[in-house]
């Protein structure tokens, strides 16, 4: 008897997981970034957009407008993608980001933000604060004022969606008018209790493996500084935000605490 979607996909979520853990054992970050390029690979459509993609360089940043066949004229969405702080790109979240966008027909913008450890913290905010401010002004087609925006993330970049979201009310820029978030990291210390309760159910996140190489994202920086752990920040005058997280993983209470 042949195993079931499902099965296949925890088969598979594991490979990826030993592989990455492997990788980081011996500081090996293009095997590392490899392994995470490779989550959606069990399925070959997973990883094809199912919009149009065109390509931008944003003052030296790589972007890329995901456009949909039904897309709105006056909203814009910012895709920050997943990767531990130190791997996906614009290849790994492409397939995810655009059918985020044909769902939503918002045109969706994606970028490669600087990866730690090579940039640490706060290189990767600094550029998703940029490429957001740029989107604001400019369109996939035209440079002009979009109507509504929008800011959305996985993982690490569901913590760079929430740290943005911080950063935002003491800058300039208008804040979004919604956010969402996909089983967002929001507390670099790890302490709610299913980090170890999910610890082998997870088929993805291994806190107590992964505590080391994370502290590789803020040297010289406290994990409780809120453009880091963004549970520590002040919420108030926040726009409305969408989170979803999973029973089985171990992000889940920082979702909930959160």
């Amino acid at each position: 008897m042949s195993k079931s979607i499902i099965d296949q996909i925890f088969d598979h979520l594991r490979t990826i997981k030993q592989r990455s853990e492997s990788s980081l054992k011996r500081n090996d970050w293009p095997a590392y970034r490899q392994a995470v390029a490779d989550y959606g690979a069990l399925r070959h459509e997973c990883m094809t957009p199912v919009t149009e993609v065109h390509r931008v360089d944003v003052e030296g940043i790589p972007c890329e407008w995901l456009v949909p066949s039904n897309a709105t004229e006056d909203a814009r969405l910012l895709y920050i993608h997943g990767g531990a702080w130190m791997a996906g790109g614009l290849a790994s979240h492409r397939g995810l980001a655009s059918r985020i966008a044909e769902a939503s027909g918002i045109p969706t913008l994606t970028l490669d933000y600087r990866l730690a450890p090579e940039n640490p913290f706060p290189a990767g905010l600094e550029d998703c604060l940029s490429i957001y401010g740029w989107m604001l002004e400019n369109g996939p087609h035209r440079s002009d004022p979009c109507g509504r925006a929008f800011i959305a993330g996985d993982s690490a970049g569901g913590n760079l969606t929430l740290a943005s979201l911080l950063a935002l009310k003491e800058l300039p820029e208008i804040m979004p008018d919604a956010a969402v978030v996909l089983s967002p990291a929001t507390n670099f210390n790890a302490s709610g209790g299913s980090c170890e309760s999910r610890r082998d159910r997870d088929p993805v996140i291994d806190h107590g493996r992964s505590a080391g190489f994370r502290k590789l994202y803020y040297p010289g920086h406290k994990p409780q500084e809120p453009l880091i752990s963004p549970l520590y920040g002040d919420l108030t005058g926040l726009p409305p935000l969408l989170i979803q997280v999973g029973d089985a993983e171990t992000l889940l209470d920082d979702s909930i605490h959160f």
